[in-house]
């Protein structure tokens, strides 16, 4: 559609929006219903382009259309014409309601090259779900699907509550007045960020965080299955592009040998065996720390798609995190990177993304080890001990309600209207004299004891029981104090 002006793309969008074409439900309904069966009638010619245009493997391209129809058939569900005659009908009686969605406005998506399908239809589906009148905008470079991308919208819905741009419009769009943009995470694009925020200074963004993505692998893991796992992903052919891939494996340093075996080997099966999970010539089970490092980058000698960082003992902290960080760019190849303890590894991820927060977090352990992980560092998202297999194809804004399965939400394009009811006054009546209200607050008391630490307490159980002969050990009571501490 590059032969259409901006100019009328946006007069377009703006004027379906003052009409209201996608004010009623019933009729987004529809509109999501017909969009789902397109996708569905077209959806081999989708996933041929995606492997043809992107490199992506038949079982990514298909993960990324279910990601789309589930999305669809999720906000299809949650439609109701008859839930929003409830809400007028309540208003009209004077019942109280206390918040009431509403469009945001006119939304501008901006496909991502990476993932340039959906991208595109993901918010847009949810957009359209929230009334939102949109501009999208398919992503340069994937013309083919670009086409297919114009064509589903066109076919399918309004073409004025739905417009279709193109990558040359975007200079003139950007200073243009909008209420919400979806736009990829790439620094290309912090332009036309800039742009548009100095236009609208109240604009939503919806983006990807900035940061970068790890995949932390524990002693407390079963290596075998984190192994198959990375194996796949660094197989994938989105691994190249996607921000998503974890580039870096922060490593136990005590399984450090025996994990670069078991990736080695699924990576090139000509490697040595594992057997009873000795490494030949090395330790059972992989518990032996390695030798000092010289802070090098080596390949490693199983397969050339992985490489080893030789991190010395005694790397200073700041330095540490600027190797690693500097990785990302650096190397082409997935690189292991040896760590001294949990904290070690939160840290690190942490320092390298400041102040940005990692778009997911993979980590491979036990399931406390896991929750551990997931709650301290910063991560949009955390997948424990397995790789969805569209997580490395959906780009998903760093909003609170997204989720991989569902990346956006009608209340990232709607805002809440609250309303409040007030009674009439009657004849002769006047409003009532403000008063301040206040209410005593009543301090909760803790006993002496429980005022102490829980290492404090724990040392007077612990010789309480001695002197009980109940045999328990001032540890275990140490654990007992642990507890106490949040009650």
């Amino acid at each position: 559609m590059s032969f259409v002006s901006p100019e009328k793309i946006y007069i377009t969008a703006q004027g379906g929006l003052l009409e209201g074409l996608l004010e009623n439900a019933q009729t987004r309904k529809d509109q999501i219903y017909a969009v789902h069966a397109w996708l569905k009638e077209h959806s081999q010619v989708l996933v041929e382009n995606l492997c043809i245009e992107l490199g992506w493997s038949k079982a990514e391209a298909i993960e990324d259309m279910n990601t789309i129809f589930h999305s669809a058939e999720q906000l299809y569900c949650s439609l109701s014409l008859q839930a929003d005659l409830r809400v007028e009908k309540s208003v009209k009686k004077g019942g109280q309601v206390s918040v009431h969605p509403r469009a945001s406005g006119v939304a501008l998506i901006v496909g991502s090259p990476r993932s340039p399908l959906s991208s595109v239809l993901l918010p847009f589906l949810s957009a359209l779900a929230a009334g939102c009148t949109t501009i999208s905008v398919p992503a340069e470079g994937a013309n083919k699907m670009a086409k297919l991308i114009s064509q589903c919208l066109t076919n399918t819905t309004n073409h004025q509550g739905v417009v279709v741009g193109h990558s040359q419009h975007l200079a003139y769009l950007t200073s243009q007045h909008f209420d919400v943009v979806t736009i990829p995470a790439d620094a290309k694009y912090d332009d036309l960020i800039h742009r548009l925020t100095r236009e609208n200074p109240s604009i939503r963004v919806l983006r990807p965080s900035r940061g970068k993505t790890f995949a932390i692998v524990d002693r407390s893991g079963d290596l075998a299955s984190a192994a198959v796992h990375l194996h796949r992903v660094i197989s994938a052919g989105a691994f190249r592009s996607s921000f998503r891939s974890p580039k870096v494996l922060l490593v136990d340093e005590f399984i450090l040998n025996e994990f670069e075996l078991r990736l080695g080997q699924l990576l090139a099966p000509g490697a040595a065996p594992i057997v009873n999970g000795t490494r030949p010539g090395g330790k059972a089970n992989g518990q032996a720390k390695p030798a000092q490092g010289r802070g090098e980058i080596r390949s490693s000698k199983y397969s050339s798609k992985i490489a080893i960082f030789d991190r010395p003992d005694e790397m200073n902290f700041e330095v540490l995190r600027d190797t690693v960080s500097a990785l990302f760019e650096t190397t082409d190849t997935v690189v292991l990177v040896p760590t001294t303890s949990t904290e070690n590894s939160i840290d690190l991820i942490n320092a390298v993304n400041h102040p940005d927060l990692a778009p997911v977090l993979y980590s491979f352990s036990n399931s406390l080890e896991g929750e551990y992980f997931s709650k301290f560092v910063r991560a949009q998202q955390a997948l424990i001990n397995g790789i969805k297999p569209n997580s490395l194809t959906v780009e998903v804004p760093n909003t609170p309600t997204a989720t991989l399965d569902l990346p956006y939400s009608v209340s990232d394009f709607s805002v809440n209207s609250p309303v409040y009811q007030v009674k009439p006054l009657g004849k002769g009546e006047s409003p009532k004299s403000s008063v301040l209200v206040s209410k005593t607050l009543k301090k909760v008391k803790r006993s002496p004891f429980l005022g102490h630490s829980f290492f404090e307490r724990g040392i007077v159980l612990g010789l309480v029981m001695a002197l009980a002969g109940a045999g328990g050990s001032v540890y275990g009571a140490i654990l007992l104090g642990k507890s106490l501490l949040g009650r």
